[in-house]
């Protein structure tokens, strides 16, 4: 078996308000990872990663080779604290779905992932580390070859963690 590819777009929103990054791989080449929102926040790719124009409006969008561990670093900084409230969303193709790998994470240590896991069977989780690891867990798998959306939201008056698959609740966790 070889490890599953994924490929992750981010398109800019019009309105940056409130938003600490933003990343749209628009670079086509390089290791910068450029943040729209605010000029510091900048990442690093590294590992077999590289950019790929194939998305349908000609945009760019990340390739993660398989069999590598393929990342963006993005130094710690306090802006990247929960406070009262976080939203983390990515548009993300896998190339196939293998339960013995792990596709991706988005996370801070400590404070929150979102992360598609071989010990989940491919479904998409998001986990926020405040007093505990609370998650809330989707129950839709991906699906290969096609554009996916997945947003994760926590509100630390509620406690309320929301999974999102393609714009629908699939998880939640109070």
């Amino acid at each position: 078996n070889s490890a599953p590819t994924v490929n992750i777009i981010v398109n800019t929103p019009s309105n940056l308000i409130g938003m600490i990054t933003h990343y749209s791989f628009e670079e086509g080449s390089g290791t910068t990872i450029n943040n729209l929102v605010q000029d510091d926040l900048h990442g690093t790719l590294s590992g077999a990663s590289s950019f790929d124009a194939d998305c349908a409006d000609g945009s760019y969008s990340l390739y993660f080779d398989p069999g590598w561990w393929n990342t963006i670093q993005i130094n710690d900084d306090e802006q990247l604290d929960i406070r009262d409230e976080i939203t983390i969303s990515m548009w993300l193709k896998p190339s196939t779905i293998d339960t013995s790998h792990d596709y991706f994470a988005i996370q801070k240590s400590g404070a929150y992932m979102m992360d598609v896991c071989r010990s989940f069977g491919a479904v998409p989780h998001f986990y926020v580390y405040a007093g505990g690891a609370p998650a809330a867990g989707g129950s839709t798998q991906l699906k290969t070859d096609r554009w996916q959306h997945l947003a994760g939201t926590y509100d630390s008056s509620t406690g309320e963690i929301i999974l999102y698959y393609n714009g629908s609740v699939d998880g939640i966790r109070s």
